[in-house]
């Protein structure tokens, strides 16, 4: 897992049914968003409670942290899990790429032991990760993302994205994959040609919100960690 340097905590509240695929971040009320999932290799899960968090990475410019939601965590863990967002990332979650990015983040779903103050952990300092969602990615987006914002450009994101919220499974390439990328690479002679020869990272492929999420409970070094960058 990469190190991040920054992580604080914001509390939300309870539960509430799910959203459609695009979620209209200002609709008021109602939880903006809820997922659910099961929890894969309870036996792993710490003596303690276990809470489940989203921590956004926000690709701002020079820093290299993420900042984490706290999440509504229904029935009795480990065992199921409903996670609910009540508001979107505020600015301190979002990207900032250059003055005409509307600003967008993407989250990883983690377990961590209740009580965790997130706040805590800076510089080379890991939290006590718990479990994670090993195969999906949590998107916002604060404004349309469109062909030429440098996430579709480069291949972070498949297509061009609406403002909301997005769910995304995350695939990692195959050896073969992986091979015939890096041997393109090795003959690119411009960014373009890069580019065009495909991205290293995890495929990432959109779907529903109503998708069973599973998150693995594990030592950190047990667990895959989506790679989006």
């Amino acid at each position: 897992m990469r190190t991040h340097t920054f992580i604080t905590a914001l509390t939300l509240f309870a539960a509430a049914p799910a959203c459609d695929a695009n979620v209209d971040a200002d609709y008021q009320g109602e939880p903006l968003l809820t997922l659910r999932g099961e929890v894969a290799k309870p036996d792993k899960a710490p003596t303690q409670d276990v809470e489940v968090v989203v921590a956004w990475f926000p690709f701002k410019i020079g820093e290299n942290y993420m900042v984490a939601q706290k999440a509504a965590v229904e029935g009795s863990f480990p065992a199921s899990f409903a996670l609910d967002l009540y508001t979107a990332p505020d600015a301190s979650m979002l990207s900032e790429f250059d003055e005409n990015d509307p600003g967008f983040a993407i989250a990883y779903i983690f377990a961590v032991p209740a009580g965790t103050d997130l706040g805590e952990f800076g510089g080379e300092e890991e939290p006590p990760i718990a479990g994670v969602v090993e195969t999906h990615l949590l998107v916002y987006a604060a404004g349309d993302l469109p062909e030429n914002h440098d996430t579709v450009t480069f291949g972070i994101f498949p297509e061009p994205l609406k403002a909301g919220f997005h769910l995304f499974q995350a695939t990692p390439k195959t050896d073969a994959e992986l091979e015939a990328i890096y041997e393109c690479l090795a003959e690119a002679t411009s960014i373009e040609e890069e580019v065009a020869c495909g991205s290293i990272h995890d495929t990432l492929v959109p779907v529903p919100f109503d998708t069973s999420l599973v998150l693995t409970l594990g030592d950190i070094d047990e667990l895959h960690f989506p790679e989006f960058i």
